[in-house]
Parts: C-alpha cells; sequence; structure tokens
C-alpha cells in the first residue's frame, strides 16, 4: 500500500469522532531538567545523499526524555548583506515569496525519539518554519537559539519544560500527560499491546481505537504484526514495507504503520460496527 494512501486512511478513522482527554494539570510544578545536561550539536551531515544541516544530542539527564525542540533565531549583528545572500539561497532552494525576506531569519529542529538516559539521537533536521530542511551551514552560522522544549517521563507522566536562552530561565508546563494510554473500552482487548514506555490514544470509542507508540525499532513492528497475526488477524492480510492491514474471522480489522523518523507505531482497530458512509 502506498504510504500517503495510508495516512490518509489512519487519518480518516481518528478524525471521525473526538478522542479522550489524558491531560492533567499539576498544582505545584517543579523544573528538573537542566540544559547543560542536554549535550546537543549542529553541523552539516549526508542523509539520504543529500548535504543537510542536522541536530544531534544526547540525553544526560535523570529522565528519559520524549521530546525534545530547539528553536533559533537570528544573531543580532547580521548585516543586510548577509540577510540578503541567505534569502536568495533559500528562495531559489524552497521556493518562497518575497515575503520572506521581510521576516526574521529563524530555524528549528525537532525529535519525538524516545532517549533514556545516556542515549544520543543523531540526524534530526534543522528546518525553516515553513518545514523547509535546512541545507547551507551558513544559516545556522546566523542564527543562536532561542528557547528549548523538553518532555519528558517522570512517574508515568510526561512533563514539559522550557528553557529561554536569552532570560536563562526555566518554566514547566502545568499541565502533564499520562506516559503509558490505553483505551477504555473493549477494544483495547482485542488489539496487542507493545512494550513502549510512551503510548498515546489519537482515538477511543466504541467503533475505532487507534494509539501511537514511541521508541520502538523496525523489529519490535515486525514482532507487533506477529502477535496480531497469533491473535487471529490474517484475513485479507496485507503486510508492505511498513504497513500492516488485516481482518478477524469476526470482521474486527487492524492497522499498523511503522514511522522510521521517530521510532513509532501507529495502530488501531475498528469494530465491525464501523460505518463510514
Amino acid at each position: 500500500m502506498n504510504k500517503k494512501i495510508f495516512i490518509v486512511i489512519m487519518s480518516l478513522l481518528v478524525s471521525l469522532t473526538g478522542c479522550g482527554s489524558s491531560k492533567t494539570t499539576s498544582s505545584s510544578p517543579k523544573e528538573k531538567i537542566n540544559i547543560k545536561d542536554i549535550v546537543w550539536n549542529v553541523d552539516e551531515g549526508i542523509v539520504d545523499g543529500e548535504r543537510c544541516v542536522l541536530l544531534d544530542y544526547t540525553n544526560n539527564t535523570n529522565y528519559t526524555i520524549t521530546g525534545f525542540e530547539l528553536t533559533f533565531k537570528e544573531k543580532k549583528n547580521i548585516t543586510e548583506e548577509e540577510k540578503s545572500k541567505l534569502y536568495s539561497e533559500v528562495k531559489e532552494s524552497c521556493g518562497l515569496t518575497d515575503e520572506y525576506k521581510n521576516s526574521s531569519i529563524s530555524m528549528y529542529a525537532d525529535s519525538n525519539q524516545v532517549v533514556n538516559k545516556k542515549e544520543s539521537v543523531p540526524n534530526v533536521h534543522c528546518c525553516y518554519d515553513n518545514y523547509y530542511y535546512v541545507k547551507n551551514i551558513n544559516h545556522y552560522k546566523l542564527m543562536k537559539p532561542d528557547i528549548a522544549t523538553i518532555k519528558y517521563i517522570d512517574n508515568n507522566k510526561v512533563y514539559t519544560e522550557y528553557y529561554d536562552f536569552s532570560a536563562k530561565k526555566y518554566s514547566l508546563d502545568k499541565e502533564t500527560q499520562i506516559a503509558n494510554q490505553w483505551s477504555k473500552t473493549e477494544l483495547g482487548d482485542k488489539i496487542p499491546k507493545t512494550n513502549a514506555k510512551v503510548v498515546e490514544i489519537i482515538r477511543d470509542d466504541q467503533i475505532n481505537f487507534t494509539f501511537k507508540a514511541y521508541g520502538l525499532s523496525r523489529d519490535q513492528f515486525n514482532a507487533y504484526v506477529e502477535e496480531c497475526e497469533k491473535r487471529g488477524y490474517n484475513v485479507d492480510l496485507s503486510y508492505v514495507d511498513g504497513f500492516y492491514s488485516a481482518n478477524s474471522k469476526e470482521g474486527y480489522n487492524i492497522k499498523a504503520m511503522y514511522d522510521e523518523d521517530d521510532h513509532s507505531i501507529t495502530a488501531g482497530i475498528n469494530s465491525p460496527k464501523a460505518n463510514y458512509e
């Protein structure tokens, strides 16, 4: 199955009804992450045969990190000549409009990989605001870090902490999220669980249960597919290039997809009662 088609199908399944909220509010938040314990670096690298500007980072904190984003803003001493040259390069490579020239230069890198203590993440693409990959290291040389957003697990809750590089201050979002979520309906008993530390519910009702599990390898996805087959999901089976779809004899359908970028599994189960007309 074509990847774009599969993503559209999964999106349609989860968009038909709302999903339950898994967010809670902490009454007395306290920051626990020190930005010095996240060792990051930006440099040029080759991905899929193309030169790109990439972020690497190592988690030296005492917590499992589930998300790390760095935003960058332009330095104060940028000359108009430097900015004009960069604009011309970006416009040529990305086809941006003239409006981009009047905006401040910026950049960001965002990773949703689950990173345990002492583990590292390589090759996180740095991007322009409109999701184009940064391919010229000179763009980064005109930047300075602005805000770091760190998501981490503590007692099965995901906390979001921010660090302002200019003010050198930390802040913690009052909202937290349960790290390992699961369905409260009978559909949750009919689809295999993963061994992921972070599982996010996308949709959960009597017709469909869809979740996204982070921090899993391709081999773990293959093992997950095998478990689905052992449970009887082998009717009209399709399994091609990280995509799986199969029915049970009772008419339940499971679809699952593996994402190489954030090492995640998105899987969903439909009840035989599902009707999308």
